[in-house]
């Protein structure tokens, strides 16, 4: 048995800590050991990541025999074989009856058809693989290639497993005109490296996620991402993190994903309680990606604008293993480019750079704030259609609030100059002239920090500013609400016009 001094058994003892801490570290160790170590080379992590995209062409739902058309199956259903004037007496009575065909297959690809309401055809192809909706849309899209023109009814090949709610979904033909992809084992690792080696992966990740599906095989519940705000897990890369640790008598819940198997590994969709509701999120090791737009695919007039989500819930352990991600081809090729270059600084070079801000309330004073880690998807890539932060809050045309434009400016200064960024005096004053009542008060607080030979206020690790701006964004919560209403109805019109087609 080894017998170890503690602090209290060295006091008043004449002897030499540092002394002793050396000759206990230099124990048993020769002077070949020291040369070996300093000969020893250290593990360099470098920020180089590749990824090779995912083969779609065995994922198709390709049937082995080709599904009559729209038409085709509501006279074989009626079992019409007369005139053309009589199938088109019996398309009318079917159609006056709100009737849609669907198709019912047997092991060997053979097609019989029935005719049901859209509701029952829904519910019905959602629970059998072997009945198929038949969509009105009579050409892919492919049909049109030898001629290079677009057609805006036709369609892409579908992936088997979004083949149902494709062809039941409100916005079929707006779906049918975009390729999706499961989410690989391949994209997954990638989305679990360490941010603090591999910066770029905080783009790649909301870049991935923008105009993703997730799919509730359960209840056949899906829903779109339209934006989606990336967070790291610690705050040595997020100051923003989402928090974790031990309350009185359990733990805070978070996204991290569990330790068993699940459709999409280290990879965890979940909905957590907030003190204004529930968010979605999706969790891996290192980050978690907050929804703050989307709609659902499978029911109309589902939107979902800000951090909370209401319309798709993932409450349980059961509905999250249930739940799979199916990945926008286009911006999985917008995401491997940004994950080979380790010097990536933001999402995208197209659009507005303020709308990559993520919408936050609070640590103004530090770099993590401004990261530019916000994306979109492909069908609301339209500035109208994206949530507002309080960094472009002062784009909103309705209603009019000076103090509102102090953020914009402050993250324009950071992003363009970084550590040097500073604020005029000259535009606070000018803001305390607009405004009124607390909003006024706190310009009129943030101007008493400057120093009276100085016209320009340090903005990073700027705590007493930040205490005024924390308490600005407060009372601007209620503006930012009233503002996304104007982009709920840009969705809604996006998805209603062009689904519909």
């Amino acid at each position: 048995m080894i017998a170890y001094a503690t602090d209290e058994d060295l006091e008043g003892d004449d002897i030499d800590v540092d002394t002793l801490a050396t000759d206990l570290d230099n124990e048993d160790l020769s002077p070949e050991d020291f040369i070996s170590e300093q000969n020893e080379a250290l593990s360099i992590i470098k920020p180089n990541l590749k990824l090779d995209m995912p083969s779609t062409t065995q994922s198709i739902d390709k049937p082995t025999k080709k599904l009559r058309t729209y038409n085709e199956a509501i006279t074989h259903a009626c079992q019409q074989k007369g005139t053309e004037n009589d199938k088109n007496k019996t398309m009318f009575i079917v159609n006056t009856l709100s009737l849609k065909p669907f198709a019912i297959l047997d092991n060997h690809g053979n097609e019989e058809n029935a005719l049901a309401h859209d509701t029952i055809v829904n519910k019905l192809v959602a629970k059998h693989d072997s009945m198929k909706s038949i969509p009105t849309m009579k050409r892919l899209y492919e049909d049109d290639s030898a001629t290079n023109s677009l057609c805006i009814s036709c369609s892409l090949q579908v992936h088997t497993e979004l083949s149902n709610l494709f062809d039941t979904s409100p916005y079929s033909s707006l779906l049918k005109q975009r390729e999706y992809t499961p989410l690989t084992d391949d994209i997954c690792t990638l989305l679990n490296k360490d941010w603090q080696f591999y910066p770029q992966v905080k783009y790649f990740s909301a870049t991935v996620f923008a105009g993703s599906i997730i799919l509730n095989t359960n209840n056949n519940q899906a829903i779109m991402i339209n934006t989606v705000e990336m967070y790291g897990r610690t705050k040595t890369t997020d100051y923003h993190r989402e928090s974790f640790g031990k309350l009185k008598n359990s733990v805070i819940t978070n996204s991290l994903p569990p330790p068993i198997r699940t459709f999409h590994q280290n990879v965890w969709p979940t909905s957590l309680d907030v003190r204004d509701g529930k968010k979605l999120v999706i969790g891996t090791q290192v980050s978690n990606a907050l929804v703050t737009s989307s709609i659902r695919l499978d029911e109309k007039g589902f939107v979902s604008i800000g951090a909370t989500s209401s319309h798709f819930m993932l409450d349980t352990i059961k509905d999250s293993l249930a739940s799979k991600i199916f990945i926008d081809l286009n911006s999985l090729k917008s995401a491997k480019a940004l994950i080979e270059d380790p010097s990536t600084t933001h999402v995208s070079d197209i659009g507005i750079i303020f709308h990559q801000l993520r919408q936050v309330r609070t640590k103004f004073h530090l770099p993590s704030t401004y990261s530019l880690c916000r994306a979109s998807g492909p069908i609301t890539i339209n500035h109208t259609c994206h949530p507002f932060s309080l960094f472009t809050l002062s784009e909103f045309d309705r209603g009019r609030s000076p103090s509102v434009s102090i953020f914009r400016t402050i993250a324009n200064e950071v992003l363009s100059n970084n550590s040097n960024a500073k604020l005029a005096k000259e535009n606070v004053s000018r803001w305390i002239n607009e405004s009124k009542g607390k909003r006024k008060a706190i310009l009129c607080n943030i101007l008493d920090l400057y120093e009276s030979d100085k016209d320009r206020l340090p903005i990073l690790y700027n705590a007493p500013l930040n205490k005024e701006l924390e308490a600005l964004a407060i009372l601007l919560i209620p503006t930012i609400v009233e503002a996304n209403k104007s982009v709920e109805a840009q969705v809604k019109q996006v998805f209603e016009v062009f689904g519909c087609l």
